[in-house]
């Protein structure tokens, strides 16, 4: 069976190295890793502070950056520092492994076989092909043709979707349009092409011994390579589409592959931002610990305690042994109230 085939769409072909749940995945982790760093650094990193706007904009270019090049904003937190350095390994591993497969989809030429309706189909004029595709393989609306030419024509027209044809043509008509006709599907043998001697000719024995002496040392096959596919760039394409499928993502990495490293990316987030929310708390209850005795303090209602714990986390100066003094801030009793 010879069908016609299409390049395969190359206006979105970046996008097809990684699946549409791999693209997702990466934003979200993305997204996730920059809100990490936002709130690790916001309060103390005069590269992401200011308004809420160049706050998250500038967490947010730091962090997609960081995919293509170095960024010039310095790190302050070990927490932070530790979020950034897995998420490079993991960007690391994504350009990476989107390089290669991008490189692989560009230099392989894929063509896929447009869809066919199995009601038009051509096929050569002789009486056995045409009652051997009506009768046995059941395409009853068939077109009987002469020659390649005329199914060049037909198939241009959109007259057939298919044509079936003894292998050797098959073979040449392929050789000659290898850009936009392909063989696929089952190889139905049913005989062949044969001599004919006069009855008890000697020729008989003589002719099957050197055929079978041209099979057996390989003439055969060279013959077949020289004059039925003697174009190397048709040879390359034929290979590559007879072993590609029509599946859209087959060669599109999928987050099944990588599902474990961005599970690592953000459970290593996590638990940073567990510690430092837990050493802010911490500071928090040291802070206020003085305050304990303050009757309007105390008589403060719950609503009101935890406006006061959440301006403190979202202004608040952690001291972290890890900084140097002089990158500490405190932060008086009126910015924090």
């Amino acid at each position: 069976m010879v069908v016609p085939v299409k390049p395969s769409p190359k206006a979105w072909i970046f996008l097809e190295p990684f699946t549409l749940g791999m693209w997702l995945a990466t934003a979200g982790v993305l997204v996730y890793t920059m809100l990490i760093v936002w709130f690790v650094e916001h309060r103390s990193n005069p590269d992401f502070s200011g308004s809420w706007n160049d706050q998250l904009g500038n967490a947010l270019w730091f962090t997609f950056s960081s995919l293509f090049l170095a960024h010039r904003e310095k790190i302050q937190s070990n927490y932070a520092r530790i979020v950034v350095v897995v998420w490079l390994f993991l960007a690391l591993v994504l350009t990476q492994s989107y390089t290669a497969n991008l490189t692989s989809m560009l230099t392989i030429s894929r063509l896929r076989p447009k869809l066919w309706s199995p009601s038009k189909v051509g096929c050569d004029k002789n009486t056995f092909m045409h009652n051997y595709v009506r009768d046995v393989l059941n395409y009853k609306n068939v077109s009987l043709i002469s020659d390649g030419d005329e199914y060049l024509r037909e198939f241009e027209a959109d007259n057939i979707s298919a044509a079936f044809l003894e292998i050797p043509y098959a073979k040449v008509f392929v050789n000659r349009h290898c850009r936009k006709f392909t063989i696929i599907g089952t190889t139905y043998r049913f005989g062949g092409f044969g001599f004919i001697f006069q009855k008890g000719s000697l020729l008989v024995a003589n002719v099957s011994e050197a055929i079978l002496e041209l099979s057996e040392d390989g003439t055969l096959k060279r013959l077949e390579d020289k004059w039925l596919t003697p174009n190397k760039v048709c040879v390359k394409s034929y290979q590559n589409m007879t072993e590609s499928t029509t599946e859209e993502n087959v060669d599109s990495l999928s987050l099944r592959s990588f599902w474990g490293l961005f599970l690592f990316s953000v459970g290593t987030s996590s638990v940073c931002f567990l510690l430092f929310l837990g050493h802010l708390l911490r500071n928090y209850c040291r802070h206020h610990s003085s305050q304990v005795a303050d009757v309007n303090a105390s008589n403060e209602s719950v609503s009101v305690k935890t406006v006061r714990v959440a301006r403190y986390l979202m202004n608040a100066e952690i001291r972290s042994p890890w900084r140097s003094p002089s990158s500490r801030r405190v932060v008086p009793e009126t910015e924090m109230s």
